[in-house]
């Protein structure tokens, strides 16, 4: 048009360099599906892009994807609170080199993970779910999960390992029966579906 033309800036460009939704969400879908570490997204965009990122901008992404989310994560968790069988498992992980907690509770559908500097009770307590819960826990037999007054069912893939671990260890033949037990069981459950 030849003419001189000035817009007012989105709200959320309030600097001079800013990155759009969709290449936060890649700095997030990196971060936390892909688990890459700050350092190779860094360079991850360096390489595709041109243009260095800051790891601050990466923990600032993923911070807000966090908040933002927060309301979203308390509905799961009321959800899976309010499941009829629940799975729970925790692993360990490296946090700034030193070890913490992964705690993870899961249904057919549903799947909440969280961090915990301790692996115990204290921390499904602090948690929010387990104390809340009330139908049947499915887990590794880890004695704090035996804390809860729900009821209890022990993962086979656990059992499985511990029946193993007995037959290689003490030499017992009825645990090598009972690990063919579970599996033609689990066969004949797989024929049936």
């Amino acid at each position: 048009c030849g003419q001189y033309n000035k817009a007012e800036f989105p709200h959320e460009a309030r600097c001079s360099v800013q990155y759009g939704w969709n290449l936060k969400a890649l700095m997030i879908y990196l971060s936390i599906y892909q688990l890459l570490p700050y350092e190779r997204i860094c360079e991850t965009f360096l390489d595709l892009f041109g243009r260095l990122i800051s790891k601050a901008t990466l923990v600032k992404a993923v911070s807000d994807c966090h908040e933002n989310l927060g309301e979203v994560d308390k509905k799961i968790q009321e959800l899976l609170a309010g499941s009829q069988v629940l799975h729970v498992d925790e692993t360990g992980m490296r946090v700034n080199g030193i070890r913490q907690w992964l705690h993870v509770a899961s249904t057919e559908v549903l799947t909440w993970y969280g961090h915990h500097r301790k692996r115990g009770s204290r921390a499904t307590d602090d948690l929010h779910i387990l104390p809340q819960f009330a139908g049947t826990m499915v887990h590794d037999f880890w004695a704090s999960y035996f804390k809860y007054p729900c009821a209890h069912a022990i993962c086979n893939v656990h059992l499985i390992r511990e029946l193993r671990g007995i037959s290689e260890n003490y030499g017992q033949t009825w645990s090598g029966q009972m690990h063919d037990l579970m599996h033609e069981i689990k066969k004949a459950v797989e024929g049936i579906r």
